[in-house]
């Protein structure tokens, strides 16, 4: 026996003495395995480990017969990927631990579970779709893109942690300018069922080789090295990071504080084209801020300045951002478009508030209410500004939105998040969004990482987590349009349509020749 057969034979057996057990084993394993390739994601970022865990899981689940083990087999597997990737869920509960704390175990596992019907739903599909161990790996390696596409749409999506996102800290990272998130969720699941699909079968070697050398061949080519040095010419960006825990930041005594610390952080050094306080950093209404912001136009000494606030408008509050021109006149208003559901408005109002249930960022009794549009606005010095607020950012489409901005900024509150994995998966998925486009994004993050990236996603300066802080960065190069930022998901959705298409029908053809063909 060959070398390449040894280990094949000896990988295989334990997976195959696995597969046959019943749920009582097979489905803690798949959880288990689940939650090992969640560790590719930030902070552990360890995609080796992501790629590995996929291999093991997939060559159980595919070796499962009949479309109900297939659906409860990769449930368990997208449950524990999404319960230990998401486990900065129970942060925002813990916030007011008194009135939400009893809701957190419960808000994460309903999640992680609903959600991991998606990946269900595909496997059973792929169960009636197909037969035998190649075509069903085959036909897993599109429909699971595909659930993971529907995902990030439906019932007003949750795209949070795509597989893709496990390589942001590699050079793998910039295909997501060509292919986008889903193109490289696809490569992801390629590689790791290329080789699943060898240790299973013993056939298919050529494959797995081949995808290692090409991603070797990737990782060289795509590097994009560290960022260039600065040009002393480009427009100078001030963040602002006030540092204030969730549970103090509307406390009265300190509000005041955290406002003055920014002031200061505002008026430190020498003047900047624009500066950027973070989402809702502005502690009082819109109608009722005028003589704050004035202020904080002084203190940036007349230069551009762009902070989140509050605003009241006929019996609606919005999350809002706002410019200051200078003399603390408001030259653009952006309201928050797309919403967190349960966390800034709840779907089912009345229903709810009769249950007693309510938003946890919800307002004096009533949920904020969404913006018209996202539309950009120009900032002197800079160039047309893309307004993005918090969650806004991981929708890969939305942020593709409108016209190609110079600048995309991004204000979020991330203490709600906690101080382990949500701030970095948070700015993780950032990175990605620079990456896709290829606009620099700054994002400015209450407790941080506030940050600059560029548009090869490189953080070019940036404030950590959990301080108060200011940080100056210039403006990095404008790059061309990447082919992601030209075409969208469209591709890569065709590329999905016409590979299932051709495998039912290349299914359909051995059927008709051998109706047993493959039954196992």
């Amino acid at each position: 026996m060959s070398e390449a057969g040894a280990l094949r034979r000896r990988l295989n057996d334990p997976l195959d003495r696995l597969s046959p057990k019943g749920p009582r084993v097979r489905l803690p394993a798949l959880i288990g395995l689940g939650g090992l390739a969640a560790l590719g994601h930030a902070p552990f970022d360890l995609p080796a480990l992501t790629v590995l865990a996929l291999i093991a899981a997939l060559h159980i689940v595919t070796g499962q017969t009949g479309a109900a083990r297939l659906f409860w087999s990769a449930w368990a597997l997208a449950f524990g990927y999404f319960l230990v990737g998401w486990n900065w869920l129970v942060e925002p509960f813990l916030v007011d631990a008194a009135t939400f704390g009893w809701m957190a175990p419960f808000a994460i596992s309903l999640l992680s579970g609903v959600m991991a019907l998606y990946w269900a739903i595909a496997a059973a599909l792929a169960g009636l779709l197909s037969a035998g161990r190649w075509p069903r790996l085959a036909v897993l390696v599109l429909l699971i893109p595909v659930a993971e596409y529907l995902r990030g749409i439906l019932f007003t999506g949750f795209p949070w942690g795509m597989l893709a996102y496990v390589w942001i800290e590699t050079p793998i990272a910039q295909l997501l300018a060509w292919i986008g998130p889903h193109g490289l969720n696809i490569l992801t699941l390629a590689m790791a069922a290329a080789v699943a699909g060898w240790i299973a079968t013993g056939r298919g070697l050529a494959i797995p080789g081949a995808l290692f050398v090409a991603g070797a061949a990737l990782a060289i080519g795509l590097a994009p090295g560290a960022a260039p040095a600065e040009d002393p010419g480009a427009p100078k960006i001030r963040m602002i990071q006030s540092g204030a825990p969730q549970d103090e930041k509307w406390e009265p005594g300190k509000l005041e504080g955290f406002v003055d610390l920014q002031l200061d952080l505002t008026a430190q050094g020498k003047p900047v084209d624009l500066t950027i306080w973070s989402e809702t950093a502005v502690p009082y209404l819109l109608s009722d801020a005028g003589p704050l912001l004035s202020v904080m136009s002084e203190a940036a000494r007349d230069g551009t300045v762009i902070a989140g606030i509050q605003r009241f408008e006929a019996g609606y509050y919005y999350n809002s951002l706002i410019s200051i021109d200078p003399g603390g006149v408001v030259g653009h208003v952006y309201d928050k478009v797309h919403l967190v559901p349960y966390g800034e408005y709840l779907p089912y109002d009345d229903l709810m508030r009769r249950l007693g249930l309510r938003g946890l960022a919800s307002n004096v009794g009533a949920g904020f209410r969404k913006g018209a549009s996202r539309d950009l606005f120009d900032v002197p010095g800079i160039g047309l500004v893309q307004p993005l607020i918090c969650y806004e950012s991981v929708f890969p489409a939305e942020v593709a939105e409108g016209p190609r901005p110079r600048l995309t900024v991004l204000i979020t509150n991330d203490a709600w998040f906690g101080k382990f994995s949500g701030p970095y998966q948070h700015l993780a998925q950032g990175r990605a969004r620079a990456i896709e486009q290829g606009v620099p994004m700054v994002r400015v993050a209450q407790t941080g990482v506030s940050a600059m990236i560029d548009g090869k996603g490189r953080i070019t300066a940036s404030i950590g987590l959990g301080t108060g802080g200011a940080a100056v960065a210039a403006l990095p190069p404008e790059l061309p349009p990447t082919l992601y930022a030209r075409t969208g998901d469209l591709p890569v959705l065709i590329f999905l349509l016409v590979g299932l298409a051709g495998l039912a029908l290349t299914q359909a053809r051995r059927k008709a020749v051998d109706p047993a063909q493959g039954a196992a």
